[in-house]
């Protein structure tokens, strides 16, 4: 019998489009920290380069755990993604 993938792919489906919005919305937000920062438009930049720092931080950890937890092709024996 047959097995129906039909959920499994629309939660992976659903979980793409999540975390592309999420690495969209990180990108957006630390871009336009450092454009604040460089352009001295904040009182208090030590406090916010800290932030900021903190908060790539953070991004590069969810960005190591989704490679970490991502199947390349070729070990699936697929190409391209």
């Amino acid at each position: 019998m047959p097995a129906n993938f039909d959920p499994l792919v629309t939660e992976v489906t659903e979980l793409t489009t999540v975390a592309d919005s999420a690495v969209a919305l990180m990108d957006g937000f630390s871009q336009r920290l450092a454009d604040a920062i460089a352009a001295d438009n904040l009182s208090d930049n030590t406090n916010v380069a800290k932030f900021a720092a903190d908060f790539d931080a953070q991004k590069t950890k969810l960005a190591d755990a989704v490679a970490r937890n991502t199947v390349a092709a070729t070990e699936t024996g697929g190409g391209t993604v």
